[in-house]
């Protein structure tokens, strides 16, 4: 977090460390940014910080929408990467009404869960798209076969973050269909008392 909103730095690509002279340039582009936030102007300060905290509340609001969305059904245990999991099947839920244009989409998916049974933190989220489902004003449609995984694993006892995202998008735009792979991998989390270059 920087006055008020998160900054990603890239430290490794395809599993491997920076260069020398990547890190120096990631060092820099850091370097910039604090500078920026630090003289920016009020107006855009919170800008920034409403257009995070927008973003943040639409997550919040589709993962929470999951619950009414979905219905719930223990199908098994297993165990992943060390850990005793509950198996969870996520059906559409007859009669569920979207309330935004994000939680519409949960109206075309299934999922499974997979809960850590100590914590009752969950492991792993996947999804897919059993149906087509329209998106602003009939412009855009998602197509069955979009598909997202969410992977979690504890840093601390208490804290579980992201291990690994990955989703794949077939969507149609007017009349072109259009497909989008993308996965990232997160590791090596610590705490930091404060901001390094």
């Amino acid at each position: 977090m920087i006055d008020g909103s998160p900054y990603s730095r890239l430290i490794a690509v395809g599993g491997g460390p920076l260069s020398p002279a990547e890190q120096a340039q990631e060092g820099e582009k850091l370097r910039a940014e604090i500078a920026k936030r630090a003289n920016e102007s009020p107006q855009a300060r919170a800008k920034r910080v409403a257009q995070y905290q927008k973003d943040r509340e639409r997550m919040f609001a589709l993962l929470n929408e999951m619950a009414e969305a979905f219905d719930f059904k223990q199908v098994g245990e297993q165990q992943i990467d060390g850990h005793e999991v509950y198996e969870l099947q996520a059906t559409p839920h007859p009669g569920y009404e979207a309330k935004s244009r994000e939680t519409k989409l949960l109206t075309g998916m299934t999922g499974k869960l997979w809960i850590d049974k100590k914590t009752y933190q969950w492991v792993r989220v996947e999804a897919e798209a059993i149906k087509p489902v329209w998106m602003g004003w009939f412009i855009a449609k998602v197509l069955p076969g979009t598909r997202f995984c969410l992977e979690q694993s504890p840093v601390t006892k208490t804290l579980w973050l992201p291990e690994h995202f990955s989703v794949e998008v077939k969507a149609k735009i007017l009349w072109w269909q259009k497909s989008y792979t993308h996965s990232e991998t997160y590791r090596d989390y610590h705490l930091i008392s404060a901001i390094s270059p």
